[in-house]
């Protein structure tokens, strides 16, 4: 995949969530939707719990 796509950098050694995402638009993968659905979720748990936890004050 680098060498047909060498603008992405993916030996880049601070390659990440970028390449991993155009890769995806390139080849879907069921687990990355997956993973993205999940994440969403754990982002709206913490964002409902964030001041509850006493983790930020209003």
């Amino acid at each position: 995949m680098n060498e047909d796509e060498p603008s992405l950098y993916l030996n880049a050694w601070d390659a990440g969530w970028f390449q991993i995402k155009q890769v995806n638009k390139q080849f879907p993968s069921s687990n990355y939707q997956e993973f993205t659905e999940k994440f969403s979720k754990l982002k709206q748990k913490i964002a409902n719990n964030v001041y509850k936890l006493g983790m930020l004050i209003k």
